[in-house]
């Protein structure tokens, strides 16, 4: 298929964007259709809407209280984002946490933290169902973090990674906050 060009000055296009007669859902929902019909026409896969956005925040660092010892390196991997939240977990787990990335978008930008920790234990992910956010982290520790369970707004739970020692503990995310990171030694 022939691909056609038409320059416009910056300043044209920008007026365009900006009329009182441009409709941006009109315009998205036939850039949509188009690509539909290019999709069907090239035999790919179709287009599947992202889970809705998370409405805007104000970005509000809360932190739990830390656990486990001071034995290791220190870190805070977090997202600087008012509109993205936790997707996925990805961890290395036995009888203990030995490392944990987190993936978060918003549907549109996706990001990875930094993975943190070692090499220990068996590779698994778990990715929150679509439509939903954590909003409780049950965990064990004592010198370190012994486990992790990640539950849902609407009750879906993580299978729980790493073991049983330690003390349990459950934290409750706030309604209005969502899991952007994570921090500790």
């Amino acid at each position: 298929m022939p691909i056609s060009y038409k320059l416009f000055p910056l300043s044209e296009l920008f007026e365009r964007v900006n009329a009182t007669n441009f409709n941006k859902t009109l315009a998205i929902q036939q850039f949509e259709e188009a690509l539909g019909k290019e999709c069907d026409r090239l035999h790919c896969k179709p287009i599947t809407p992202d889970f809705p956005k998370p409405p805007a925040a104000y970005i509000v660092t809360a932190k739990t209280p830390e656990y486990g010892n001071s034995n290791g390196h220190a870190f805070d991997e977090f997202i600087n984002s008012t509109t993205m939240e936790l997707r996925s977990v990805h961890m290395r787990s036995g009888s203990e946490i030995d490392n944990i990335q987190l993936f978060i978008s918003d549907g549109v930008t996706q990001q990875y933290t930094a993975a943190v920790g070692g090499l220990g234990g068996s590779p698994s992910v778990w990715t929150v169902p679509d439509g939903e956010f954590v909003d409780q982290i049950e965990y064990r520790s004592g010198d370190r973090i012994d486990s992790l369970t990640f539950i849902t707004n609407k009750g879906n739970k993580s299978p729980k990674f790493g073991g049983n020692g330690g003390s349990y503990h459950l934290v409750n995310i706030p309604q209005d906050h969502r899991i952007v990171g994570f921090y500790g030694v």
